[in-house]
């Protein structure tokens, strides 16, 4: 076949769905023209009839609340209310009855004397009922009934009373004068000074709506009307008259109708027959929206539809036959153009773009032209690949290199720490002072040990990892030779995901979890998907997204998923060995800070803040028992003093602290400026000190604990170090508060520093 027969056919192709697709097209936007149509013509048309509706409910309504007005402000006789009834009744002829319904004694409070007259019940109570229940010309006066009901029938009553608010019935059948009649009642409360009275109402039959409603046609003179209620009863039915008064038939049909109503927004049903147009709309102060709903039917829109799309047809057709004709004599510009588009292809491969790609699946002369540039294109690709492949494997062998020099780096480090922790130790045991660290030794030997276990264990999984690594790295680099540049891509965003999991969860979360991952490494087919979701949880993830699902399907995923796990798992117990590091260089810079001594000649500007933090590290162990720390620091200048000293003061007078709390409590440490001295407060809510040894605490080697956990010495060296700064200590205490208050000056007056020790 020729490539001129084929370029024909292919047009010909093209154009005749073309103006398929261009026919459909006009055909669903006469569609949506007739429909907006349709639903413009039937909202007219219920604004219509709804407001003849409520112009007719509204006399009623004006009615009613009338009486209510009348009787809750004056007093009219039982016979006034009567013959206003009737008055009411004879001058509106669209209704059916106007009643009243009173609470015992609340009319008039003279029930007694009107004991089963007409309008009244045995005991007197008012309740006049005046209908149209034998003609329409003549008024029956009978009593009401079913006004004590609990049921439907007597909701007229029962609903107004509980709500206390204006109310439209359903559509409900009652038994007047021996006829069974399906009217709605609109009602109207009577309250005096805050309490119920009863009711006043009017009656109008569904009959009156049905015809008002059932002869209208909507649009176009089709379709019909109804006249829904708040709980889906027809009041009126333009197609089925006999549905009048009963409920939609089918319930889940009415329960998701009347939901819709009640939100008082239009909105549109569609069924097999007629598209349904609703408007919710209220009637009075009522809560619930009663609904106009106008039907057109469905045939309308296809008889339309069909001869549009018929007469498209045939005029596209006509013009199609003058294009195929025209396209003949054009043949020899395409195949120019065929050409053209090989020539722009190879341009685009030597300027570099190894992506363009030449779409031209036939086996013509231009086809075979281009097949052999994709080739051509294909080779130089692979060779850049590769070169991009070695590249990349050989930059991971030297981060390999780089972190394990680090980690001996680091190693390194730790043992000299180590090493400068024993000789701090010994020299600490060369001095006084150092009797307060031998207390604290087993706090400082724990704070050590967790991380000092943690850089152990981590390294020797480092050393458990490296080796299986470097066996692993071979065939990663092969698998990766072997797949497409997507792939390596998606393997390559696969591990930065690892990095950014959070890995360190247990418990329900944890199980939670593995779950999820295992159910969807099912879906995609991973067998067995447990122990791969145990790994996948355990390397941070907590869901896979589709975008993942190719890597799980290589047949070689396993190789990769142990290989990606490793490196997690080296470049996660690397950091825990820095981390570690950080925090045993932490603790060994405080001892070194507490244990240093120092002369005249160590005199400098000294952070109170800093030494304070110093010596709560010391203790930081005793303080996680239970005790409680309270800051209050602001920032002031440094003092003029010999750190060694001030960190001695501070460390006596924390201990003393923590012992009087016995360990558990509250320790306020408060630092702050007043005036030209430095004040530091170290307060406790412990017993206090008894008034009788108060004279003595300052005094050498009095002390109040026991045998072996004192000298006596600590609150006298206190005393001596401040007094040589010339600073000054103060104190108070009393049950449950205990305050020590040092004053240290910011310029010191010229005095000698003499040994305070």
């Amino acid at each position: 076949m020729s490539v001129r027969t084929r370029v024909s056919i292919i047009l010909s192709l093209l154009l005749i769905v073309g103006s398929i697709l261009v026919t459909t097209v006009n055909s669903y936007i006469a569609y949506q023209k007739l429909r907006k149509e349709a639903e413009a013509g039937s909202r007219l048309a219920s604004e219509k009839y709804t407001r003849e509706i409520s112009e007719f409910l509204n006399i009623g309504l004006g009615a009613v609340r009338g009486y209510r007005s009348v009787l809750e402000e004056t007093r009219p006789t039982r016979a006034q209310i009567i013959n206003s009834l009737r008055g009411f009744l004879s001058r509106q002829p669209g209704y059916f009855g106007a009643w009243a319904v009173f609470e015992p004694q609340a009319f008039d409070g003279l029930d007694e004397q009107y004991r089963f007259a007409k309008g009244h019940d045995h005991t007197g109570r008012f309740i006049p009922y005046i209908n149209r229940a034998n003609s329409e010309t003549e008024l029956t006066f009978e009593n009401c009934v079913n006004y004590e009901d609990e049921g439907p029938i007597g909701y007229y009553y029962s609903v107004p009373k509980k709500q206390k608010r204006e109310f439209l019935t359903e559509p409900t059948t009652y038994l007047v004068s021996k006829r069974y009649i399906l009217m709605v009642s609109l009602v109207e409360p009577i309250i005096r000074n805050s309490r119920f009275a009863g009711v006043v109402g009017v009656d109008i039959t569904i009959d009156k709506m049905q015809v008002v409603i059932g002869s209208i046609r909507p649009f176009r003179g089709t379709g019909y009307l109804a006249f829904l209620s708040p709980d889906g009863v027809f009041a009126a039915n333009g197609l089925s008259p006999e549905t009048v008064g009963q409920k939609i038939e089918a319930e889940a049909e009415r329960q998701r109708i009347t939901q819709k109503i009640y939100l008082a927004e239009p909105f549109i049903e569609n069924d097999a027959s007629y598209t349904h147009f609703y408007y919710p709309i209220y009637w009075g102060n009522s809560e619930k929206p009663w609904a106009i709903r106008a039907s057109i039917p469905n045939s309308l829109y296809y008889e339309d539809l069909i001869y549009i799309w018929a007469v498209s047809l045939i005029s596209t057709f006509g013009i199609l036959g003058i294009i195929l004709f025209t396209l003949r004599f054009s043949f020899d510009r395409y195949v120019l153009r065929g050409l053209s588009q090989a020539m722009e292809y190879s341009g685009e491969i030597a300027g570099g773009n190894l992506q363009a790609r030449a779409e031209y699946p036939r086996r013509d002369e231009i086809g075979a032209l281009l097949s052999a540039m994709d080739k051509m294109r294909d080779n130089l690709s692979r060779h850049m690949e590769e070169r991009i492949r070695t590249q990349a494997a050989l930059r991971e062998s030297q981060e390999i290199k780089r972190r394990n020099e680090l980690i001996e780096f680091q190693k390194k480090e730790l043992e000299a720490a180590l090493e400068n922790l024993r000789k701090a130790q010994g020299q600490l045991l060369q001095s006084e002072r150092m009797a307060i660290l031998g207390q604290l030794s087993a706090g400082l030997s724990h704070e050590l040990n967790n991380p000092l276990g943690a850089i152990k264990a981590s390294n020797q999984t480092l050393q458990d990892c490296v080796p299986r690594i470097r066996a692993l790295l071979p065939k990663v680099h092969q698998i990766l030779s072997n797949v497409s540049s997507e792939i390596r891509i998606l393997y390559l965003q696969f591990m930065e995901a690892c990095k950014s999991g959070e890995s360190e969860i247990a418990g329900m979360e944890a199980r939670r979890r593995r779950k999820r991952l295992s159910e969807t490494l099912q879906s995609w087919g991973v067998e067995p998907p447990d122990p791969v979701a145990d790994t996948l949880a355990d390397m941070g993830f907590t869901e896979l997204t589709d975008e993942y699902r190719p890597l799980f399907l290589l047949s070689e995923w396993n190789t990769l998923l142990e290989y990606t796990y490793l490196e997690e798992l080296y470049f996660r117990n690397s950091d825990t060995i820095r981390t570690s590091v950080d925090r045993v260089s932490k603790i060994l810079f405080a001892l070194r800070s507490y244990s240093e001594g120092g002369g005249k000649d160590s005199l400098k500007d000294i952070s109170m803040e800093e030494t304070l933090d110093t010596v709560l590290t010391v203790y930081q162990h005793y303080i996680r028992r239970g005790v409680v720390i309270i800051r209050s620091f602001d920032e002031i200048p440094p003092v003029r003093c010999v750190r060694e000293d001030i960190v001695q003061v501070w460390t006596h007078l924390v201990l003393n602290a923590l012992q009087a709390i016995n360990f558990q409590g509250k320790l306020y440490l408060r630092l702050f400026r007043k005036g030209d001295e430095a004040v530091v407060e170290i307060e406790d809510d412990g017993p206090g000190i008894p008034e009788e040894i108060g004279d003595k605490i300052f005094d050498p080697f009095f002390t109040t604990k026991q045998e072996g956990e004192g000298s006596g010495l600590g609150l006298d060296i206190v005393k001596r170090i401040v007094a040589k700064y010339g600073g000054r200590i103060e104190w108070s205490s009393k049950p449950g508060k205990t305050i020590f208050r040092v004053f240290l000056p910011f310029v010191q007056k010229e005095q000698p520093l003499e040994d305070a020790s």
